[in-house]
Order: C-alpha cells, then sequence, then structure tokens
C-alpha cells in the first residue's frame, strides 16, 4: 500500500480517515462524518486566500533588487493563489506589477 501512496505520510492519512469511518453503516453516513470533521478546512482556505491576496497587495519592488527579481516573486504569489482556486487574470498581474515599479524603473 506504501507503494501505492508514495508515501507513509499517505498511508496514515488513509488510515486517519479511515479510523472516522470505520463505524459508518453506508457511504453517505461515511461522507457526512468526513464532512463534519473536515468543514473547518473551508475556513482555513479563506483565511489562506486572504493571506495571500493581502501579500500580493502589500507587494512593493525593492530599490536594491532587480525587475526580474520582483517579478519572479509576484509569480510565486500568483501561483499559490492559482493552486489555491483562486486564479488571476493576466491583466490584474501586469497592472499589479506596473502600479509597485519603483521610480528608477518606470521613466
Amino acid at each position: 500500500m506504501n507503494d501505492l501512496l508514495g508515501s507513509q505520510d499517505g498511508w496514515e492519512v488513509v488510515h486517519e480517515c479511515f479510523e472516522k469511518i470505520v463505524s459508518a453503516a453506508t457511504s453517505k453516513e461515511a461522507w457526512n462524518i468526513l464532512a463534519e470533521v473536515y468543514k473547518g478546512a473551508d475556513r482555513v482556505k479563506q483565511v489562506r486566500l486572504q493571506t495571500l491576496r493581502d501579500k500580493l497587495e502589500d507587494m512593493k519592488m525593492n530599490e536594491s533588487k532587480g525587475v526580474s527579481d520582483y517579478i519572479t516573486r509576484v509569480q510565486i504569489l500568483v501561483n499559490q493563489l492559482n493552486r489555491n482556486r483562486k486564479a488571476l487574470i493576466d491583466a490584474q498581474v501586469v497592472e499589479k506589477i506596473l502600479r509597485s515599479l519603483t521610480d528608477s524603473v518606470v521613466p
């Protein structure tokens, strides 16, 4: 089973979930148990998304670092937002970068 899941950690997660639903008589009951156990996960995701959005909005280009470094840092945050199903339109990302460039970069 470890080979199928790729790691011992994966097996522990499955085992943990199984322990929660082992007493369920139907799949519906098992689903309801898991939904109740993990309902806080939605709130955690909302907080994570808000934190990432705030970081992106507050991000400014450093005078001592180059434009490419700044764009890389912005792209890392955008990718994290995308992984959490909060896709940003490319135009939004470009606007953010242009708004926060330092005066020394903008002619």
